[in-house]
């Protein structure tokens, strides 16, 4: 946070202002996110302009949004397209997702997710990011078509078919690869990720062991903002496992705010 404060003070381009707004919407300091999000560029359509969006839309209400002029997830699918292959990156799957939920639009993520490409599921590289943004815009589709034809409750196990599939392919190349490079594992931070994953793929006593066994003491849990586990993880916002996992962060980002004495 200090290096990113300090790069705006010497050049507050867009790329430094923006990176600067998301640590500190991650953190809870909304006053001064506030005050950074004035000197954004939210309305030239391009990178940054993107970037900002999708958090600013995940932070707050979607009518909050809409009042401040800021642009929607959905606004920058023509973006994604021409720019990043329709890739299925995470922030802005779970940004689509709540758009599609608050507006009672699936169409948004569906057409997006039939235009995602095939890509090789890997843990390394950022590949990993891409594949939870698939998973969770699969299970979505899949919700609401199960939905749909009155399933919600009856075909649990088979409702998800797509999403788990995707998700315990992921989660197995995990286990593996935590099992493999232990110290690996802990270095690039993949708790998160193998938790979050865990749950779609329906192994939620993996999940409960990785988040008492596969975080590193010191670890950050502020960065893993608030806003996109919450939206990653609403499916299961009842679950013990998840209810803890989410009080961490929030009182993470209670310590951090206090380190840098902000409010």
């Amino acid at each position: 946070y200090i290096k990113v404060q300090s790069l705006v003070d010497k050049n507050p381009n867009q790329r430094y202002l923006v990176s600067l707004y998301s640590l500190q919407l991650a953190m809870g300091a909304t006053q001064q996110a506030q005050q950074t999000a004035i000197r954004i560029n939210s309305v030239d359509g391009g990178f940054w302009s993107w970037y900002f969006s999708q958090y600013h839309y995940l932070y707050f209400d979607h009518q909050y949004h809409l009042n401040k002029g800021v642009r929607t997830p959905e606004a920058f699918i023509s973006m994604m397209k021409n720019e990043n292959k329709n890739l299925s990156k995470f922030d802005f799957s779970l940004a689509l997702i709540k758009q599609a939920r608050q507006e009672h639009k699936p169409s948004i993520v569906v057409g997006y997710l039939a235009s995602v490409p095939n890509f090789p599921i890997e843990v390394a590289g950022a590949n990993n990011r891409e594949t939870l943004g698939l998973m969770a815009m699969q299970y979505y589709v899949e919700t609401i078509k199960a939905e749909k034809s009155d399933q919600l409750s009856k075909h649990q196990s088979s409702k998800h078919q797509l999403s788990q599939a995707t998700s315990q392919q992921f989660l197995m190349k995990l286990k593996n690869y935590r099992q493999q490079y232990p110290e690996s594992f802990l270095f690039w931070e993949l708790a998160s990720t193998a938790f979050i994953t865990a749950f779609y793929a329906g192994d939620y006593d993996y999940a409960a062991e990785i988040l008492a066994n596969g975080f590193n003491t010191e670890y950050s849990y502020w960065l893993d903002d608030i806003a996109t586990v919450k939206v990653a993880l609403a499916p299961w916002t009842e679950n013990k496992t998840v209810k803890t996992y989410i009080k961490l962060i929030e009182q993470d980002r209670i310590r951090v705010r206090n380190k840098f004495n902000l409010n």
